[in-house]
């Protein structure tokens, strides 16, 4: 988390929607019922397809009727003779990325892609004529041509320049694209010269016309220069100064200037040099690319490919001159793509616009495209109308995004008409087969054209975003916005929403695998049932972290402020907060308990990372925290920098890993627990517009009814509303980008529509004394009735009780009608009182309001009045349970220390023991073991209902699980237990021990305290089972003498008790075998000092 100034006034210039399509939608151009053959183009040039490398189904009967489309427009063929087609084709310039920018022409390199470098043409066979090249030839007698325009052009594309791989990072990075962002070079050093070298082949000199520099700089580092740019001199010894361009922080600029006559050589050799002011250690800056528009002269020999840009001029047709032409080459004018003219090769002369550059490419060879390259497309007709529930997933998931439309459709899963559609299909239908994000900005635009905004985008797939580390053509990823990532960016401001607030409610889950789907969707089954019971979705977890002290307080602070909106607002919640009490950069925190009993959001406020938060309570799927909240799937909502940042393409579930995935995608797709949604922020999250959104969350929340009701993802949107509508600054709006909803944008929170009042059948009803009296002695004795409501407070509500109870056999019944918050205590005098027995307390008699669960509206006290009667209050006995049990673990009998041996399939005992009842269930303890001793494998959790384990009861409050494996053999092991009682209190600490086992006999003796004062015990550790005779135990002290001899029959431990001896002694141990043979351990040194 940062901080930051508001005293900057923040003003907002040029900023521009992103923008849709010329057309009105991207995929107008397609003829459903028509066959289409995708072409993938890499390069530019004239390309060459036979029929033989189009899929075989693929109609080439009659070729007249062969159309290719590029980027939504019909582009004519050159020729379909000798069974294939010729084209003119381009690569991807990214041109479509600028609709990724604000604003959109601060996109300064329009030489290259952000995402990729393929372009896609689009071959079909019509129900017309398709579009040839258009052969026409003229005659004139001008002079030819002697020169065109040249570019000379370097790129680079090491780095991004908003990188955030570097030491070195923005201070502030929006998701959108801005400040000429783009792919550039590696970082340059600041204070000193750096030289680009440039080579103008052919230069023709030409007087006015000086060659053009064009470049593209980057700053690299959170500080201001001047960057100073030279060229050298032909001379080679001095340098001439073009200009200065100032960058601020990383922000790209372009920078041009012309070359004069003394700036190159005479064959077109020259350099550029590039020195930062700023003489800063850490100044860094860049280059994107520098080109050159030069004259360069027209060869009239024949060069095989050959480009040339003819600059603008008056005249109506231009000359050029070729020595040699055979009939394989052709002359193309290409200068409008859509519509290229075939010029006479004989004449070379072409037909020119007034005013305008003409481009013309003179070739011989063509470019073959293989099979690979052609691939059979099938566009699906869609309509908008017929889905209103949308999954975006690749052809990894097909078959687990399948089962949870199938889910969705459902009349649990809410009845919608979800749909299933496919990235490449995307790209392919909505962004002229360009690999982009563009591509989902423009498929959820068409699907909003039916006018209906109520409708739900589900990403199922993984997106990875930092450039450096994007996979080539984003193979099997359904990518976010920018980096930092932003899925809200592929929504907002579509079908006239504001612009920077979603359209409709997008959710994502980071899956790899069907597995990864299948799981979450059974938490999503679980927690849309509608039976059950509530009420642990009414506790809400408040934890907050901070570096300093004032931080601390602050952080808490900030979310106390919150608890009245929770309390008081419709859900009735309950706040339990979690507070950082030191310093120290990570504080752990046991969170279990309220985890596994049931919470309905956790909120987190402070530091954090993706991996921890400085009140760091792990990851879910880590064994050793305990964490078993099946079917109890909390909503959280984390502030703390990158705790949401799940697009760095880290996978690996192992909660120990050093590439494993992140903490909130890590409780996200754990199976059977952890939790059902999250929203949290890819990238740095700052203090004032995080507490800003938190509180225009919580008051959408808990609140206003009429909203609270709507899904997690509706709510982000109508928190998005509410920020901007408020006035948001650039923090504000970056938060809102950045903030990523994991999980299902159609869970909804608070889906509990009526109130659950309830008594408890332990700690409902008591009845008290007046004061200083007993109930005997008192004439004016009160019942007490708790009343909790589980459910949805409606406020205003009269509830009706009905209160009866029996005193000398007398039945007594009181009516009262009562308003019940979340959870209040029905006072009712009844004077004075003897021989109370029973009292009955029934809510709603007349069951008269709607609850979700009728069956908890009554309970019963039965009295001990001879045991009541002589106290002020009863029952006194009745506590909450909040002690923990305890637990024990033996092998074969004994405790053992880390790294101890033991035979192999051991007898391992796991007692738990509770000062409550303890039921004979299984379910109380959790049972994990992995076979290594360090990090290189993982916990897997025991299954108690395997036949190696018995569960045995011990006594009312104790109850034991004996594991006898069968194959656990030789290597090294680690078992972790967790034990709960029957109030889910976990035990405070996790048994957790390394061991290890070997299948040879063994026989060693470790000795503690070493060195000792009072007594030493020698354990002993031997594999053998059977056929031990004795254990010889002798201490010598350093002169031989032997001190002390001791023999144990069975197996077991020594202690020796040294009395007055001090100094070092030697122990030899000596186990005997019934068959004689004799094994030694005399390794143990002791000391014992006195």
């Amino acid at each position: 988390m940062r901080f930051f100034l508001f005293s900057l006034i923040l003003v907002f210039v040029n900023v521009v929607i992103f923008a849709q399509s010329q057309s009105l939608y991207t995929n107008d151009w397609i003829v459903p019922d028509q066959q289409y053959v995708k072409i993938r183009i890499e390069e530019k040039g004239i390309f060459k397809v036979p029929f033989s490398s189009l899929p075989t189904s693929f109609n080439v009967n009659d070729v007249d009727k062969l159309q290719l489309f590029f980027r939504g427009k019909e582009v004519p063929l050159i020729s379909t003779d000798n069974n294939e087609i010729l084209f003119y084709g381009v690569p991807n310039d990214g041109s479509s990325d600028s609709l990724l920018y604000r604003p959109m022409s601060s996109r300064y390199n329009v030489h290259s892609s952000l995402y990729s470098d393929v372009s896609s043409y689009f071959l079909t066979s019509g129900k017309k004529k398709g579009k040839r090249v258009e052969n026409k030839a003229f005659v004139s007698d001008s002079a030819p041509l002697s020169y065109h325009m040249e570019t000379y052009l370097k790129t680079f594309l090491t780095e991004y320049s908003f990188s955030t791989e570097k030491h070195a990072v923005p201070s502030f990075i929006n998701s959108f694209f801005e400040l000429g962002a783009a792919r550039t070079g590696e970082r340059l050093e600041g204070n000193k010269l750096i030289e680009f070298s440039y080579e103008m082949d052919n230069y023709l000199q030409i007087n006015l016309l000086k060659p053009h520099v064009k470049i593209l700089l980057h700053g690299m580092f959170n500080t201001s220069r001047t960057l100073e740019i030279y060229v050298k001199k032909k001379d080679g010894s001095s340098l001439r100064k073009v200009g200065d361009l100032f960058l601020n922080g990383f922000e790209g600029k372009l920078f041009e200037f012309d070359l004069d006559a003394d700036d190159f050589s005479v064959d077109g050799k020259g350099s550029i040099f590039f020195k930062s002011n700023n003489n800063l250690e850490r100044e860094r800056f860049s280059v994107s690319f520098y080109s050159i528009d030069f004259p360069q002269r027209i060869d009239a020999n024949v060069q095989e490919n050959k480009w040339y840009n003819l600059p603008p001029n008056a005249d109506l047709l231009s000359r050029l001159e070729f020595k040699g032409l055979s009939n394989e080459f052709r002359l193309l004018d290409i200068s409008d793509i859509y519509n290229i003219k075939s010029v006479d090769r004989v004449n070379s002369v072409l037909s020119r616009v007034n005013g305008k550059s003409a481009n013309v490419v003179l070739f011989k060879n063509s470019i073959a495209v293989g099979r690979d390259k052609c691939i059979e497309v099938k566009f699906n007709t869609i309509d908008p109308k017929l889905s209103n529930y949308i999954i975006i997933t690749n052809g990894i998931l097909t078959q687990s995004a399948g089962r949870y439309a199938n889910y969705r459709k459902s009349t649990q899963g809410g009845s919608f008409k979800a749909s299933v559609f496919y990235i490449k299909d995307i790209y392919d239908q909505f962004n002229y087969g360009e690999v982009s994000p563009v591509a989902i900005r423009n498929f959820v635009q068409f699907m909003l054209s039916d006018g209906n905004k109520e409708k739900y985008l589900f990403l199922l797939g993984k997106s990875i975003n930092p450039l450096e580390k994007m996979p080539k053509e984003l193979e099997d990823c359904i990518p976010a916005v920018g980096y930092p990532a932003s899925d809200l960016l592929l929504v907002t401001g579509l079908a006239g929403e504001q612009m920077d607030v979603p359209a409709i409610p997008i959710g994502r889950l980071m899956a790899v695998e069907d597995q990864n789907v299948d799981d979450y969707l059974n938490k999503v089954r679980d927690y849309e049932k509608e039976e059950g019971e509530f009420a642990w979705r009414k506790n809400i977890l408040h934890l907050s972290g901070g570096k300093t002290e004032s931080e601390i307080r602050q952080f808490k602070d900030a979310l106390s402020a919150l608890v009245p909106t929770v309390e008081q607002g419709s859900l009735g919640g309950n706040v339990k907060g979690f507070f950082k009490n030191s310093t120290i950069e990570v504080e752990n925190v046991n969170i279990a308990s309220e985890i596994n009993e049931g919470v309905g959001m956790l909120t987190y406020f402070g530091h954090g990372s993706r991996t921890t938060t400085d009140l760091n309570f792990g990851y879910i799927s880590d064994a050793s925290k305990g964490y078993n909240n099946y079917l109890k799937y909390p909503i959280m909502y984390f502030n703390g920098c990158g705790v949401g940042n799940v697009f760095r393409g880290l996978f690996n579930p192992s909660p120990t890993a050093s590439d494993r995935r992140p903490l909130s995608m890590d409780w996200t797709l754990s199976k059977d627990r952890g939790a059902i949604a999250i929203m949290a922020n890819s990238y740095e999250s700052y203090v004032n517009p995080s507490l800003k959104y938190l509180q225009e969350l919580y008051n959408t929340l808990f609140t206003d009814y009429s909203i609270s009701t709507l899904s997690i993802g509706q709510i982000q949107r109508e928190t998005a509303k509410h920020v901007v509508a408020k006035g948001a600054n650039i923090y504000d709006v970056a938060n809102l980008h950045q903030t990523v909803l994991q999980g299902d944008p159609a869970i909804r929170f608070i889906n509990v529509s009526k109130p659950d009042y309830s008594i408890s059948q332990d700690e409902g009803i008591f009845i008290k004394a007046e004061t200083g009296k007993s109930l005997e002695n008192s004439n004016n004795a009160e019942i007490l009735v708790v009343v909790e409501n589980k459910g949805r407070v409606v406020v205003d509500e009269v509830v009706p009780i009905r209160i009866k109870y029996v005193s000398k056999g007398v039945d007594m019944i009181i009516e009262k009608n009562s308003l019940i918050g979340r959870l209040d205590t029905i006072r009712v005098e009844i004077g004075a009182v003897r021989d109370l027995r029973r009292i009955e307390v029934e809510i709603d008699p007349g069951n008269i309001i709607e609850e979700l669960n009728e069956n908890n509206n009554i309970s019963e006290l039965i009295i001990d009045w001879d045991l009541a009667k002589d106290m002020p209050f009863y029952p006194m006995e009745r506590v909450i349970d909040i002690v923990p049990p305890t637990l024990s673990v033996s092998f074969n009998g004994s405790s053992i220390v880390n790294n101890q041996t033991v035979s192999p399939n051991p007898k391992i005992k796991m007692a738990v023991s509770d000062d409550r009842f303890l039921s004979k269930d299984a379910n109380l303890l959790d049972i994990f073991l992995k076979n290594c001793s360090d990090e290189s494998c993982d916990f897997v959790k025991l299954d108690l209902s395997n036949e190696e384990f018995e569960l045995n009861v011990l006594s009312n409050n104790s109850i034991e699980v004996l594991y006898s494996p069968k194959t656990m053999l030789t290597g090294d092991y680690e078992l972790l237990v967790n034990a709960k009682d029957s109030r889910n209190n976990s035990i405070v600490n996790a048994y957790r021990i390394r061991f290890n086992i070997f299948d040879i006999a063994l026989f060693k003796v470790i000795a503690f305290p070493n060195p000792a004062t009072d007594y030493v015990l020698f354990k002993t550790d031997y594999l053998l089972k059977e056929g031990v005779s004795y254990i010889d135990f002798k201490i010598y002290d350093t002169l031989g003498r032997m001190i002390e001899n001791k023999k144990i029959t069975k197996p077991g431990d020594w202690y020796w008790y040294p009395k007055s001896l001090s100094g070092l002694f030697y122990c030899k141990a000596t186990l005997i075998l019934s068959n004689g043979e004799v094994k030694t351990e005399t390794n143990n040194k002791i000391i014992v000092v006195k």
